[in-house]
């Protein structure tokens, strides 16, 4: 057992019951533990909300830990004597880092005016008070337990006191957050600010949020527009016979070959002179387009540019024999129809316009067929599923007939063994008797 020693030498030479050695008393104890008092602190946490979650070692002068390491793995009773040894001798840890042990532990010595404390840390005498506006000296520093323990412990619950307040206030902000968020609304039509202050939010109904409904003039619209992209697609598809796109690529070229140079003889005579054209055969298509380029009167060079280029691939695909789908004829005969447009050659204009609607209707009739030649293979499609049904039902039915009659004829032959193995045990019998 340990007792009181005001001078922290040992009060007496009672062994202890387990290592028979030399008990010193409680402020010995402490004052071997000074250097580690944040790691004490750590140690006389409670578990739970109020313990704090990691606290950095100090290291003594020495760069040792040894003490705080062992005291960690001491069992929970021994816990509780670190408590009580830090409540009676530690209430001035905060003041560390302004002050050293020396200044702030009480100095025992022979002559020490300490009060004398009985075995239950009440105290025999008080000293004498000395003014506030006076210095104590190191010495005359009093060690009051229950004054020691009151003060660490509010020292030591001040922080998690704070923290578990300061989670107690988020946790109901987040309840009053989601309380106004269906709080009801005001006479108004106007939700209330939680603060009763604030300025008014308007509410939003959750009943009035709904699909929105096309109108019928929108979903036309995307109707037809699917629709039309379908039979681009179909006709991108159609590829006329090559002797036929050609044949009109050929025809074409000729035709606005003729058109620019009835052009040229009517305002561009000049030129026909000056570079001795004396028939339309005499000048390709992209010479022409060459030459209108830079002619500022009749082509507007930017407007035109695309025109022209797509005027003289005409040429180019009648010469390398490119083969191409019905949108590229199309565009062609369009672009044709254009240029005799702004040449004023109505006559080839009215040749070109003719031979597009022919090909035109030509075509669509070829459109209308491949649909109506679909929907007639997808019914003959469906009438051999069906039919493929109806075979596979009864094969099925043909299958299980053809096990019904395997079994039968099995059980009627093996009846048939039956019977003669009967027969033989009768005779068996007979010649056994």
């Amino acid at each position: 057992m340990r007792q009181v020693n005001i001078g922290g030498d040992f009060v007496s030479l009672t062994p202890c019951d387990r290592c028979h050695g030399v008990v010193p008393d409680d402020k010995a104890i402490y004052m071997g533990l000074r250097d580690h008092v944040e790691q004490l602190q750590l140690l006389t946490a409670r578990r739970g909300k109020g313990r704090p979650k990691k606290i950095k070692k100090k290291k003594t002068k020495s760069g040792s830990t040894d003490i705080v390491k062992a005291l960690q793995y001491l069992p929970l009773p021994y816990h509780e004597e670190i408590e009580r040894l830090y409540d009676k001798y530690g209430y001035q840890v905060r003041y560390l880092s302004s002050a050293s042990w020396e200044d702030i532990l009480p100095t025992a010595g022979p002559t020490g005016d300490r009060p004398t404390e009985n075995f239950n840390g009440e105290a025999a005498g008080e000293p004498e008070r000395k003014s506030s506006d006076e210095k104590a000296s190191p010495d005359d520093h009093t060690c009051e337990p229950e004054t020691a323990a009151e003060e660490d412990r509010g020292t030591i619950d001040k922080d998690p006191l704070w923290t578990e307040e300061e989670y107690v206030q988020v946790e109901n902000m987040k309840e009053r957050l989601y309380e106004d968020d269906f709080s009801t609304p005001d006479h108004g039509g106007c939700r209330k600010d939680s603060a009763g202050d604030g300025p008014a939010v308007p509410e939003v109904e959750a009943d009035r949020v709904g699909i929105c409904e096309v109108p019928a003039e929108d979903a036309k619209t995307s109707d037809d527009e699917a629709r039309q992209k379908r039979i681009r697609i179909r006709e991108s598809l159609i590829y006329l016979p090559f002797k036929c796109q050609h044949t009109l690529v050929v025809q074409l070229q000729g035709i606005l070959e003729r058109a620019c140079f009835d052009y040229a003889q009517r305002h561009l005579s000049t030129l026909l002179h000056e570079h001795e054209w004396s028939c339309a055969e005499a000048v390709p298509l992209h010479t022409w387009m060459d030459q209108f380029s830079v002619i500022r009167d009749t082509f507007d060079k930017e407007n035109s540019k695309e025109l022209l280029q797509t005027v003289a691939t005409i040429e180019d695909t009648a010469v390398k024999r490119t083969p191409i789908n019905w949108p590229r004829m199309k565009e062609f005969l369009d672009i044709a129809v254009e240029l005799t447009g702004i040449l004023q050659a109505k006559q080839h204009c009215d040749t070109i316009q003719r031979i597009r609607t022919n090909i035109s209707k030509a075509i669509q009739e070829l459109l209308r067929q491949e649909a109506e030649a679909r929907k007639a293979e997808f019914c003959e499609l469906l009438g051999i599923c069906r039919q493929q049904r109806e075979v596979e039902a009864k094969r099925k039915q043909w299958h299980t007939e053809r096990v019904r009659k395997t079994k039968e004829r099995e059980q009627s032959a093996g009846l048939e063994v039956l019977k003669v193995l009967e027969g033989g045990k009768v005779m068996t019998n007979v010649f056994t008797s």
